[in-house]
């Protein structure tokens, strides 16, 4: 077997991360929040990055409720008060595509 061939079998063609969806994905999931009680203005939101990545009609169909379930959540507000933030408010959450660039 050929180094090309084994290095392909460790890195298979990546696929989006939805249950059963062969396409490749062209976005990274993010998720922007804003705290209880400030103005949503986009410089007070917090923005984190997921490891989640979705094709184009994936992406367009996810809602905050699909990746923010309640331990998540609890994770969220954990840093907000280790890192002296106020609490995030979990109605005011948007999903953000961000593009994967590719080499």
């Amino acid at each position: 077997m050929s180094m090309i061939q084994n290095v392909k079998d460790m890195n298979p063609r990546p696929t989006c991360d939805r249950k059963d969806c062969p396409r490749l994905p062209s976005w990274q999931v993010g998720l922007k929040i804003w705290a209880k009680g400030f103005p949503r203005t986009p410089s007070t939101a917090i923005h984190c990055e997921i490891g989640l990545f979705l094709c184009d009609p994936c992406g367009r169909d996810t809602k905050p409720e699909d990746i923010l379930n309640d331990a998540s959540f609890e994770l969220l507000e954990r840093a907000a008060r280790i890192n002296g933030k106020a609490e995030p408010d979990r109605s005011s959450a948007k999903v953000e595509l961000l593009p994967i660039l590719r080499l």
